[in-house]
């Protein structure tokens, strides 16, 4: 890992602080004269972080006359330019190459933030951690007093009970939508949970962060986000010990029983999946059946699939899925007409709702490997240190890191994170961070 010298130790504290102000920033940003409030202004904001580290990077490395970093023996480093290296060879075989150009930047931008994060991560304190918790924690309690309809800075109460939109979509936070608001709820309540286990002492600050970000996933009644959220804090609780894992998921049991009983339309969400259930257990294999099950986006996934089919090694191009959706979706009611009843048979969708499927539609196997890579190394690398490691940082980077890929990987099965700024700005952040402390562990042990 490069290290900057002491005489700039002053560039290296202020790189090494945007990555933790940009997650901030991005908890935060909407605009009121914007046609998109949350998700545009975040992502410019992103994209403006990417070229302030891009010009501080570029000086720091003119000035100081450092080699760059070894890349080729941190696969970690690696993976970000692999994926920009791909994403520009599918954007040059893309379908739209104008369309492609964008997501090229965006996967640019974020590979720039992740990598200055990782380089910087042993000049950032768990205080930073904290910080982000505490964003994801005022984010929760606005989203718990927009579900309850106390207070909603976005809307007022007149035009929520007109009925023009459901009332739970304005259960948004700062961040968008309540699943939006979910999927940035996720990382925030692995590495609280990372916390409280790290640490033999209580960790009461940690405590009440889980629970405040507990009840604000609750709000959203986001199941994706919930069921990866669990399964992500269980997986932290494995890195301590069996009796921590059983603790969990007693604990978690505990609070969902208590969340169907007190959130009304929770409960009743959850007893639409009964009937599918049954249908399942009686081997039924209808479409419908996997249309329901699905939520409504039976469509774009088989379209997706589609895409795939037709293009297993490029995919159709970065950023195209919306484009090319309407071709495939007429394609897809021909062959299961059944889904022209679908809730959303009229809707272009622009994303699959499973970065999984998008990720192989628009850039094919390589992209793939890449996006699963991506966090396992990052586990890999937490999993590499001592489960006595007395430094919390270590501590922590130890029983974070599977936790967060593994959440990851299930929350990105029926979302799409990686293309909301907020949620990304989440996971690359505290990615970056576990894993630079896992490598400035792993060094000082040698």
């Amino acid at each position: 890992m490069m290290v900057l010298p002491s005489r700039h130790r002053f560039i290296r504290t202020w790189i090494a602080a945007i990555p933790t102000a940009g997650v901030l920033l991005t908890s935060f940003v909407v605009s009121v004269d914007m046609d998109e409030n949350f998700r545009f202004p975040k992502e410019l904001l992103v994209r403006g972080e990417a070229i302030l580290l891009l010009v501080l990077g570029i000086i720091v490395w003119i000035f100081t006359n450092r080699a760059l970093p070894t890349w080729r023996r941190d696969l970690v480093l690696l993976m970000p330019l692999l994926a920009v290296a791909w994403t520009a060879v599918t954007t040059i075989t893309s379908l739209h190459p104008t369309l492609s150009r964008m997501t090229l930047l965006w996967v640019a931008a974020n590979a720039i933030i992740f990598l200055a994060a990782y380089i910087t991560a042993r000049s950032r304190s768990l205080g930073s951690i904290y910080a982000v918790l505490a964003a994801a924690m005022v984010n929760a309690v606005l989203a718990i007093c927009q579900e309850s309809r106390v207070w909603n800075p976005f809307a007022s109460k007149e035009y929520i009970d007109s009925g023009a939109i459901a009332p739970h979509l304005f259960t948004s936070g700062f961040i968008g939508n309540p699943d939006d608001l979910g999927a940035y709820m996720v990382g925030a309540a692995i590495a609280a949970a990372a916390l409280i286990v790290a640490r033999k002492r209580v960790q009461l600050g940690a405590i009440v962060a889980m629970a405040v970000i507990v009840g604000g996933l609750a709000a959203t009644q986001s199941i994706t986000a919930i069921a990866a959220t669990i399964i992500g804090i269980l997986v932290v609780a494995a890195t301590r010990s069996v009796r921590a894992v059983v603790i969990v998921a007693v604990a978690s049991l505990a609070i969902a029983i208590c969340a169907l009983v007190l959130i009304r339309p929770l409960r009743n969400r959850m007893k639409s999946y009964g009937p599918l259930l049954r249908e399942l257990r009686s081997g039924s294999q209808s479409i419908d059946l996997f249309e329901r099950l699905s939520s409504n986006r039976a469509t774009p996934i088989l379209a997706a699939w589609s895409m795939f089919s037709e293009r297993p090694l490029l995919g159709v191009g970065p950023g195209c899925f919306g484009y090319e959706y309407y071709f495939r979706k007429m394609r897809v009611e021909r062959l299961h007409p059944d889904l022209l009843r679908s809730g959303t048979a009229n809707w272009n969708f622009g994303e699959t709702h499973c970065d999984h499927l998008q990720t192989l539609a628009v850039a094919g196997i390589p992209a793939y490997l890449i996006f699963i890579m991506s966090p396992v190394l990052v586990a890999i690398r937490s999993l590499q240190l001592r489960s006595d490691a007395t430094d919390v940082r270590s501590a922590f980077a130890r029983c974070c890191g599977p936790g967060l890929a593994v959440s990851f990987l299930a929350l990105t099965l029926f979302q799409f994170p990686l293309e909301l700024a907020a949620p990304t700005a989440m996971f690359v952040f505290l990615a970056a961070t576990v894993s630079g402390w896992s490598q400035q562990c792993l060094e000082s042990s040698k």
